[in-house]
């Protein structure tokens, strides 16, 4: 799986389809920025700081604890494609 940026979108290029995926800023509800990561309509999860790291959570519940967002947006797609029907 790779990630690519085309026309201003995050796509991701598997074997020969390509996934376009956009990143939404939000804040939670202590005021802490996050990204939300969708395809479409589907929320995927979001990425967000905890205690000075970075942790990526699935609509799942399953969460990473990555060193930067490329890592999170890789565990998330790789998640999401695992468990896609």
């Amino acid at each position: 799986m790779k990630i690519i940026w085309l026309k201003g979108r995050l796509c991701v290029a598997k074997r020969t389809k390509r996934v376009r995926a956009r990143l939404d800023s939000a804040k939670d509800v202590n005021g802490n920025k996050m990204a939300i990561l969708r395809i479409g309509k589907n929320t995927i999860g979001e990425i967000q700081t905890i205690d000075d790291h970075l942790a990526a959570r699935s609509n799942k519940g399953k969460i990473f604890h990555v060193k930067n967002i490329s890592e999170g947006l890789e565990d998330l797609l790789s998640e999401y494609h695992l468990h896609k029907k």
